[in-house]
């Protein structure tokens, strides 16, 4: 009966240690964030905080219109943001045919932003494309 209990108590131990061993490499890799072109890319790219790497052409096509480059960005998580809602440092990336998306890319211990910087042109072809990711803060 002791032998159960202990063979018990052991596997139990096992298994908690291996879920937070999985836990672990979850929120390290986010591989639900990495899955997506844009987002390894400018992970993969910017090793800096506010390094800027250019998306055209790797991941983006320039003369894209823009439909299409908001459907590849909503699909990998972006959400278009609002002017009023920019870091001052990125001012000059908002403006007529500017477009700002971000998306959360870790946001367990700290909460670390990609963000996509759009500029089209009358047609609303793209003209150029820009990533970075930030930290805003940890526990």
């Amino acid at each position: 009966m002791v032998k159960k209990i202990l063979k018990w108590m052991g596997i139990s131990l096992l298994s908690l240690i291996l879920l937070v061993c999985l836990f672990g490499f979850y929120i390290t890799y986010r591989p639900d964030v990495r899955i997506y072109s844009i987002n390894r890319y400018i992970i993969d790219n910017s090793p800096k905080w506010g390094t800027i790497v250019e998306l055209t052409p790797d991941v983006l096509n320039k003369r894209m219109q823009l439909e299409k480059v908001e459907a590849r960005l909503k699909s990998a998580g972006y959400t278009k943001n609002d002017k009023d809602n920019v870091w001052p440092r990125y001012d000059e990336k908002t403006g007529k045919n500017k477009f700002i998306y971000t998306r959360e890319a870790n946001n367990m211990v700290c909460n670390i932003k990609l963000y996509v910087f759009i500029e089209v042109d009358k047609d609303y072809q793209l003209i150029k494309a820009e990533g970075t990711q930030h930290e805003h803060g940890c526990l």
